[in-house]
């Protein structure tokens, strides 16, 4: 009778440890859970492409940014407060009348007009308009920033038909980013009218969610946050150390544009996004002549291409030695332009002269502007443009 006494004492207190051993893995799995469901949404990493809820589609240039909408900018210190205004741009209120004493540049670009990372007042357009005013003692001028993350040259195109011709620039500035301007068009199909002028723009990576925020297709929240961050951390580890090593699975969105042709890391169908892009600068040249309208072309580096230090920051970088010289993106840029006529401005001469500083112009965890960067792009933006 006291062994099955002893038994059952013995197999209680089992059950006790294992109930007691359960609840405390339940807790510590919960408080990781919200944990990484914290980080989930308030930093840029997972099936969201950014997770700023201040986006809205657009039926014709994929999405555009909801008016009125305020959010922060992800990181940078402090985190910048994003406000969109009433005609859906990241900037200050405008009127779409225009005074006779005021110049106006509508900027077309993409997240480095945008400002992903520094605040309204530190983003080049904002210190390129402050330049532009206390140089000019007649003429008040306006930089309105059209600009959005994700935009490429047909993005552009079309946001400028829908909303930047109808506040009547005089100089339409136009943002190339050599790093991925070119390659994104592989995620874009046109749709095109009769007479072949490109109408709408279907974007096949990402679209707007019902919380305002930009995803990537076919991505879904996770069912568990612990187990997607554990995942995705073991990823990025996996190739900073090449535990099983990764083989060259296709071309990869950056690299291309800067690479020999035949480059096993360049993409076949480079010829054809660089057609897309000539006809958007194309398209758009020709909406500035109809308005009488300057326009300019001005080509943002990668980072990489200013100065070797920036290397490390890819642990799969493509880039070498021959791409760092060559500068394939701007040299076709430039060619190109040259032949229809258009003004051209390219950064990269002035950013390798300057940038000696470690970590000075670009973020050190991220392809974008510091403050600096922005202020130095503002000032070559302003002497071409008064230099004309």
């Amino acid at each position: 009778m006291k062994k099955i006494k002893l038994h059952i004492s013995v197999g209680k207190r089992i059950i006790i440890n294992l109930i007691t051993l359960f609840v405390m893995l339940l807790i510590l799995f919960l408080i990781g859970e919200g944990v990484a469901r914290y980080m989930h949404e308030t930093t840029k990493a997972g099936p969201t492409a950014v997770n700023m809820k201040i986006f809205e589609t657009n039926d014709t240039y994929v999405w555009g940014h909801k008016p009125g909408a305020v959010d922060y900018n992800g990181y940078g210190d402090p985190v910048p407060e994003i406000r969109i205004n009433k005609l859906g741009f990241r900037d200050d209120e405008v009127s779409i009348y225009k005074p006779s004493n005021v110049k106006r540049i509508v900027l077309l670009g993409d997240s480095y007009a945008f400002g992903m990372g520094v605040s309204k007042e530190d983003n080049f357009p904002e210190v390129l308009e402050r330049m532009l005013n206390d140089w000019d003692e007649y003429y008040k001028w306006e930089v309105i920033n059209l600009g959005s993350i994700g935009y490429t040259t047909d993005n552009n195109y079309l946001i400028l038909k829908e909303k930047g011709l109808m506040l009547q620039p005089d100089i339409i500035l136009t943002e190339v980013f050599t790093g991925n301007d070119i390659t994104e068009m592989r995620r874009h199909k046109w749709t095109l009218d009769e007479n072949e002028n490109l109408i709408k723009v279907i974007d096949i990576k990402h679209y707007v969610d019902d919380q305002d925020r930009l995803r990537y297709r076919g991505s879904e929240e996770p069912i568990s946050y612990l187990w997607n961050f554990l995942y995705t951390r073991w990823l990025i580890l996996e190739k900073k150390i090449g535990v099983y090593g990764h083989p060259n699975n296709g071309p990869t969105l950056t690299w291309p544009a800067y690479l020999e042709p035949d480059d096993e890391h360049g993409d076949p169908d480079l010829p054809e996004y660089w057609l897309k892009v000539e006809l958007m600068l194309a398209a758009i040249k020709q909406e500035a002549e109809g308005i009488g309208a300057r326009m300019i072309v001005f080509a943002i580096p990668m980072d990489v291409q200013t100065n070797k230090k920036y290397w490390n920051k890819y642990p799969e970088m493509h880039f070498d030695d021959d791409a760092y010289l060559k500068a394939r993106p701007q040299t076709r840029l430039n060619q190109y332009l040259k032949t229809m006529g258009i003004d051209f401005i390219d950064l990269l001469p002035k950013f390798r002269e300057a940038d000696d500083d470690v970590w000075y112009f670009w973020e050190e965890k991220d392809p974008h502007w510091t403050p600096e960067g922005n202020k130095a792009a503002a000032e070559i933006l302003f002497n071409s443009i008064v230099n004309e």
